[in-house]
Parts: structure tokens; C-alpha cells; sequence
């Protein structure tokens, strides 16, 4: 999934921690571009990209440097419903 298709307040599927689950995307940070110098003197310009989610399953925050990692859009969710309970048996 390109970084442009990624939406706030979306569910997408995820891999965390080597499973795959469903992860509710709560904000996108973009850092404003800098110039980083290359090799042999030309230069570049850099954003900053990085998505903080909430795993559905656990309810614990995880982040993304890239909207690669995410790999379908499940739903969405309203900001108001609550993250699914999660209970240790």
C-alpha cells in the first residue's frame, strides 16, 4: 500500500510481531523535507513518513515506517467505538 492510499481512522491488515492483525490507524506523521548530502556532492531531499496505529487484537499502540507494511484495508472504525477488550485466560 503506497504512503498517498493510507487513511486516519481506518483498519488495515497488519503483520505485528510475525502474526497478522487488524491495526486502526490514529495518526500520520510527516516531517518536514531536509536536505541530506550525498556522495560525491550532489544532495537529496528527504520526508520523514511513520503511521501510530493501535493492534485491535491487544490494544497496544505499534508503529510503521511505511505504508508498505500494511497490506489491505479492512473497514473503519469511528473514533468514538471502543478497541475490541482483550483478556488473558
Amino acid at each position: 500500500m503506497k504512503n498517498s492510499e493510507v487513511e486516519v481512522g481506518c483498519v488495515y491488515r497488519a503483520k505485528v510481531s510475525g502474526k497478522f492483525t487488524d491495526v486502526r490507524v490514529d495518526e500520520i506523521n510527516i516531517s518536514p523535507a531536509r536536505v541530506v548530502a550525498g556522495r560525491y556532492g550532489s544532495f537529496k531531499v528527504r520526508k520523514r513518513f511513520s503511521i501510530a496505529a493501535t493492534n485491535l487484537s491487544t490494544g497496544r499502540q505499534v508503529s510503521f515506517k511505511s505504508g508498505a507494511k500494511l497490506s489491505r484495508k479492512v473497514g473503519h472504525i469511528k473514533s468514538s467505538e471502543p478497541v475490541r477488550e482483550f483478556t488473558l485466560e
